[in-house]
């Protein structure tokens, strides 16, 4: 099944359909509860971000996340002083694209095959 589907930081465009993928911005206020946005913005000056943050910037389970560390999916940090995992903030970022364009593209997969049943 040939489709033609176009790749950027902002929408995923599959033929006829349009999904928009939320900026990095609009995650932080939306999926972050205020606690969660001071530990993000202090993560974010030190170019890092905890799994449990961005598992909540992406809408999954922090397990999921840890997971992806495992398999080397994602890489991670260990910090010395704290002992506990952080990601690099680029690597989160692309990451975070990845996983909401291939969750857009599903999105429109199951809606094109609900309409095409109707």
């Amino acid at each position: 099944m040939a489709r033609n589907t176009t790749h950027t930081t902002d929408t995923v465009e599959a033929d006829e359909i349009t999904v928009v993928i939320p900026t990095l911005d609009e995650l932080v206020h939306t999926n972050l509860d205020e606690k969660s946005k001071d530990r993000f913005v202090k993560q974010s000056e030190q170019q890092v971000v905890n799994p449990m943050v961005l598992a909540k910037l992406a809408g999954c389970r922090p397990q999921m996340i840890y997971n992806y560390i495992r398999a080397g999916k994602l890489p991670s940090v260990t910090e010395n002083s704290t002992q506990k995992k952080v990601i690099p903030f680029s690597d989160a970022q692309t990451w975070l694209t990845g996983y909401l364009t291939k969750k857009g593209e599903k999105a429109l997969r199951i809606e094109r095959e609900l309409a095409a049943a109707e």
